[in-house]
């Protein structure tokens, strides 16, 4: 049975993932913060306020953006599969920083998150094309645009969080490096 209180608490761990650094202290300077709330909200609103203007339908290049997103959803389902047996493996390692090993368990777990989050993202926005098409010569117009406007809601969202998603990346590659040298 499905339970959309887990797809909530998705949602909520994503955001507070995306927001917190590497060592899982929650980002709070004034420019970080205005830049997290502009790409997060404000893009994404942006967009589906352009397509509206522009009088966009979704329906004229539907296939491309579900291949898309259906490739990246399964390479991250493939990437949260992997999450859990990397983090026994350092946890195995007789040598172990055990702070080293903190933060890039915490950096993991943000992954994870984030991974989640952009996973659900994708059935989200593969669902409302399945949809779109089935249903394209029944809808009107303005309710078409209004999918549009949804779907490029969530695409905005999708892409910017792989960008937050690549960023904890960088934060494990810079703590592994640190180590080795």
């Amino acid at each position: 049975m499905l339970d959309f209180k887990s797809y909530q608490e998705i949602n909520s761990k994503a955001i507070k993932s995306i927001k917190t650094d590497s060592d899982g202290d929650t980002i709070s300077d004034c420019f970080n913060t205005l830049v997290f709330y502009f790409l997060f909200y404000a893009l994404p609103l942006l967009f589906s306020i352009l397509i509206f203007v522009y009088d966009v339908k979704i329906s004229s290049f539907d296939k491309v953006t579900a291949t898309g997103v259906a490739i990246f959803t399964g390479l991250f389902f493939s990437l949260l599969l992997n999450i859990s047996s990397r983090i026994r493996i350092e946890k195995d390692n007789p040598n172990i920083d055990n702070k080293a090993f903190e933060r890039y368990k915490n950096n993991m777990k943000q992954i994870a998150n984030i991974t989640l989050y952009i996973i659900s993202l994708g059935i989200y926005i593969l669902s409302l094309l399945l949809i779109n098409h089935i249903l394209k010569d029944a809808l009107s117009k303005y309710v078409e645009i209004s999918l549009t406007a949804i779907i490029f809601f969530m695409i905005i969202r999708y892409l910017i969080s792989i960008l937050f998603m690549i960023q904890r990346f960088r934060f494990i590659i810079r703590d592994e490096i640190e180590n080795i040298l």
